[in-house]
């Protein structure tokens, strides 16, 4: 499988919200959110007639459940210190810790470790 790459300018996001150390305190949640990932390209094949899901698109959804679950924008908050009252601004974070939850799952698959 080829690797997993998070788009730059999200990649960057990523970073500055430490999206990786947010989502490692979602440990307990890790299965709902690779489950809806799963949801996510099950829905997206069927609509397209079976072609392969595109990252991009499975992502765009899972940035509105990141922004839904909100814990993101208390992570922001709290411990960057960085605004989220910008709706542009606060979206990109969103789909850069989508990109993020993404990278993982990717990771889990190729190591055999999802789905449990």
């Amino acid at each position: 499988m080829a690797r997993f790459k998070i788009p730059a300018d999200l990649r960057d996001t990523a970073k500055e919200i430490a999206a990786k150390k947010w989502f490692k305190t979602k440990q307990s949640q890790r299965k709902a959110w690779f489950s809806a990932i799963d949801d996510y390209i099950a829905h997206l094949e069927g609509f397209s007639g079976g072609e392969k899901a595109e990252n991009k698109s499975v992502a765009a959804m899972l940035a509105v459940a990141v922004h839904t679950e909100y814990s993101l924008a208390d992570h922001v908050v709290d411990k960057i210190g960085a605004s989220v009252s910008d709706p542009d601004a606060w979206m990109k974070m969103c789909t850069a810790a989508a990109w993020v939850i993404m990278q993982e799952y990717r990771n889990d698959v190729e190591r055999g470790d999802w789905p449990a």
